[in-house]
């Protein structure tokens, strides 16, 4: 048996002693008063409605992981994992927390969705991934943010589309999904799969890795790059390369635009002329060990964080190998 896979087993068998999905029913949690709430949820089937100006922090070993559907899963009115709505408050502080995506699976589901002027803020420790779809599917987001006055913070998460076994035959899906008007700003993290900014949206990024290509759709739509970053255009693609401004580390990435999506570059320092960009990623650490580097801008990088977000990547897989 392969070692990630054994290590897999054997958190889903003995650390995380899960019960069966079969007999499990999803449920619903509202926080919808207005007030502060922290809560540590351990091994959770459930989602998770936050409305109405209401402030939830999910604290300690968090786990928000609805079983499969067995029916009603074409339902059009299937909701994220977590939906924060109403102008609320979501943070998530703690050591491992792993949201999957929603129990509706065709198409696979949202794990967060932050909307209606709504706030997100995600740190280290934190394993995000839209889940599988049903066989020949495209699976789920991570995370979306929509709407005009929603805001979403990153910094050291990783987010993924899914984290289902090695081999599983659907399509992925996209890692982090802004429209409408929302604004995302990305300081470090490790974006695994791709990334769609439309509507008039934002994304502002310090750090971070981007492993797949990403969509910058219609007019007033823009990704912004701070650091040292030269574009050079291959066909449909401009590859933005160069360093970031927390000094993450050497970045290509490959940025789609359409219908008047723009990019731009924000020097940060003292940039020298980089080397000609090409399309090949360059200075990527492999996904199962992916970390995101302490950085003067991000005070909750610890070597502790970073460790976590390894652990959190195993955990994460053995949570989604079980369901």
């Amino acid at each position: 048996m392969h070692l990630r896979q054994a290590t897999a087993a054997l958190l889903s068998s003995s650390l995380l002693n899960l019960p069966s999905t079969n007999s499990i029913e999803a449920s619903t949690i509202l926080y919808n008063d207005g007030g502060i709430h922290e809560v540590a949820m351990s091994n959770k089937y459930t989602n998770v409605n936050v409305d109405l100006g209401t402030n939830l922090t999910l604290s300690s070993f968090t786990s928000l992981s609805p079983p499969p559907c067995n029916t009603a899963c074409n339902s059009s009115d299937a909701r994220a994992t977590i939906e924060v709505t109403g102008g609320s408050y979501l943070k998530f502080d703690g050591m491992v927390v792993i949201i999957s995506g929603s129990n509706y699976t065709t198409p696979g589901g949202t794990a967060v969705h932050i909307s209606e002027g709504s706030y997100g803020e995600f740190g280290m420790g934190l394993v995000v991934g839209g889940k599988a779809a049903d066989e020949g599917g495209v699976s789920g987001v991570g995370v979306e943010v929509s709407g005009v006055g929603s805001t979403v913070t990153i910094d050291g998460t990783t987010l993924m589309s899914h984290m289902g076994g090695e081999g599983t035959p659907v399509q992925p899906g996209n890692a982090l999904v802004v429209s409408d008007g929302a604004t995302v700003t990305i300081q470090s993290g490790d974006i695994q799969y791709g990334v769609v900014i439309s509507g008039g949206s934002s994304l502002s990024a310090y750090g971070g890795y981007f492993r797949e290509p990403i969509q910058v759709i219609g007019l007033e739509s823009f990704i912004r790059f701070y650091g040292c970053f030269q574009t050079n255009q291959e066909g449909d693609s401009t590859i933005v390369s160069g360093v970031f401004s927390n000094e993450e580390g050497a970045s290509t990435i490959d940025v789609l635009t359409s219908n008047g999506g723009m990019i731009e570059l924000e020097e940060v320092g003292i940039c020298e002329t980089p080397s000609p960009p090409t399309k090949a990623p360059t200075n990527v650490p492999p996904v199962a060990e992916v970390t995101a580097k302490p950085t003067s801008k991000s005070p909750s990088n610890s070597a502790f964080g970073v460790g976590s977000v390894y652990l959190g990547w195993i955990v994460g897989y053995a949570l989604y190998s079980s369901v």
